[in-house]
């Protein structure tokens, strides 16, 4: 929990101090307007009693809290003076109540309806506690893992554990009283002992919440059972390629290569101070993997998941191609089609393939509570009135999560669960892990990304799993985005995907020239990492590490040199 804050925080930071996008209306010519404007975007509920602080989100038998916004002055200025907040309560079973009967879990939905007619809506968790449960009684102890920063080795980590271990205790507290995170986690630890549910990896607090949530507003919004379910990915019976070891003669063949490409790497190592797992793979056969360097934990090794940033936005498009692929979901469709706080024409209309090539006009990652917001989508459509759809690219990450509450409402399913249900589970992902963001925030390997790339070049299949049809996975390569968007020229993006085609210059002519093939598809990284499928050529690049480092772009370039030197198809 703590992780997805900071990230969150961070996020919203980097929203704040990003450049914003030209445009004509004032919101955007005075920075205090657009300010405003997030923060109105961006209210919290908290307890009325206390509106400086959300505490709590816990409560004992009796009746419901009253709820108040964190900015009450804002909201009067947004929603044309004095507004109303309607709220009703549900239990863990997703029963309307009034009274609060029994400990557990408790959602609330709320209705902010302004004077003129603005209506803002909110969810959120609370807990219910045991009547002879006291926390603050509690000698709560936290086993807090050594996390490398300026340097700090482990053995200073484990020299002052016990201290570590008790002042983390007291944050913990605080934490489970004193913010919604703390709900969620006890309601998620009273669910699983109340339901009788089994350990897995769709019983997580943040996808048991996200579960719940998105029940709760197909249930308000009257639209349950309105979709017919999302299908697994389906048998095959031919088996596509999957990622493999070479074996004799192969092998043997593949030596001079391995045996360069690995001094390449473990000198890159040295050179970036940043350690990295590469792993290159051709028609699925592996013709390099290895770990290299170390850093504070340690020396780095090839199971060790690490944040791979923004390429988490192809899984988003992976996980959205099953819903084209099965028809419920068109990539052109608008999203008011599905979520009705949205226009479905106009030139205020914002489509799914809008959100996925960073077109829809928004900005930021993670801001407005990202993906985690049950209403997101309501805090983006009274954004609109701001906004531009389809007139100019402007990188972002709030499309995708848009994209994600459209797969929400129509699986009724939270797009956590359905990532590890749909993707991840299938491709037998043993390290890969998401929890915060549709646009950012996976943690995986270069194995497990291998695994995705070479889904990507069998157009859609996996071993003796079908995903999605050679024609969906088509749809998803990227387009000049001029064809769509008449005023947006020289862009060319796919669904969560666009061209990573990397250059030199021609030894003989000069020029600069495509390395491998001009047909490298995937998704850049904040932290460096690589997902890279040379369609042309069959082969894929995968590299995982929490840091480009020095001179990683010539490092890169040489080790895409290598592979050429020995695996590329002339002409």
């Amino acid at each position: 929990m703590m992780k997805n804050r900071i990230i969150i925080l961070l996020s919203l930071l980097i929203l704040l101090l990003a450049p914003l996008p030209a445009q004509d209306t004032e919101i955007w010519k005075d920075p205090r307007a657009n300010l405003d404007l997030l923060n109105f975007l961006d209210a919290k509920m908290i307890t009325g009693f206390n509106v400086e602080s959300d505490l709590s989100f816990q409560f004992w038998k009796g009746t419901f809290p009253e709820l108040e916004v964190n900015s009450p002055a804002t909201m009067k200025n947004f929603l044309g003076g004095e507004y109303s907040i309607d709220v009703r309560w549900f239990d863990t079973y997703l029963l309307e109540v009034d009274t609060l009967l029994r400990p557990g879990r408790y959602g609330y939905y709320a209705e902010i309806t302004g004077a003129n007619g603005i209506v803002v809506k909110k969810a959120g968790t609370f807990f219910c506690t045991p009547d002879d449960w006291m926390g603050w009684s509690e000698p709560l102890q936290s086993n807090i893992n050594y996390f490398p920063f300026d340097s700090i080795p482990e053995s200073v980590w484990e020299e002052n554990r016990a201290p570590i271990s008790d002042y983390g205790g007291q944050i913990l507290l605080k934490s489970i009283v004193n913010n919604q995170d703390g709900g969620i986690l006890m309601s998620f630890i009273h669910d699983m002992h109340l339901k009788k549910l089994n350990p897995g990896p769709l019983h997580t607090p943040v996808i048991m919440d996200g579960d719940y949530h998105i029940r709760l507003k197909q249930k308000v919004m009257g639209m349950e059972n309105t979709y017919p379910p999302l299908a697994l990915p389906e048998k095959s019976n031919r088996p596509a390629t999957v990622v493999h070891l070479m074996e004799g003669k192969e092998q043997e063949k593949n030596a001079s290569f391995e045996e360069e490409m690995r001094a390449l790497c473990i000198e890159w190592a040295e050179v970036s101070g940043e350690p990295f797992d590469m792993l290159v793979a051709k028609d699925g056969s592996i013709l390099f993997h290895g770990a290299f360097g170390e850093n504070l934990r340690g020396k780095f090794t090839e199971e060790e998941p690490t944040e791979i940033a923004s390429i988490t936005k192809l899984y988003t498009g992976l996980l959205f191609a099953q819903f084209v692929d099965q028809g419920l979901i068109g990539i052109d469709d608008p999203v008011g089609k599905y979520l009705p706080d949205f226009p479905s024409t106009g030139e205020k209309e914002i489509t799914l393939r809008q959100c996925f090539t960073h077109t829809s006009g928004f900005y930021g990652h993670g801001s407005l509570g990202g993906v985690q917001n049950p209403w997101l989508d309501n805090s983006l459509a009274l954004w609109l009135p701001y906004l531009e759809p389809g007139t100019r690219h402007y990188y972002n990450g709030m499309g995708y999560n848009l994209a994600g509450k459209v797969m929400e409402i129509v699986s009724g399913k939270s797009i956590f669960h359905l990532m590890h249900e749909y993707l991840f589970g299938p491709l037998q992902l043993q390290h890969t892990q998401l929890d915060i963001d549709l646009a950012y925030g996976i943690r995986s390997t270069a194995y497990d990304m291998a695994v995705v790339g070479q889904m990507l070049l069998n157009k859609g299949s996996y071993g003796n799993l079908r995903f999605f049809s050679e024609k969906t996975f088509e749809s998803l390569l990227p387009v000049e985005l001029e064809t769509y968007f008449p005023e947006i020229k020289g862009k060319a993006w796919g669904i969560g995907m666009t061209y990573m085609n990397r250059y030199a210059e021609d030894e003989k002519s000069g020029e600069k020239r495509a390395i491998l093939s001009d047909q490298i598809v995937g998704h850049g990284s904040a932290t460096s990492s690589v997902l890279n499928v040379d369609l042309k050529n069959g082969i894929v690049i995968t590299q995982s590490r929490m840091n480009g480092g020095a001179q990683y772009d010539r490092y890169l370039n040489k080790a895409y040199l290598l592979i050429e030197k020995y695996y590329s198809t002339p002409g």
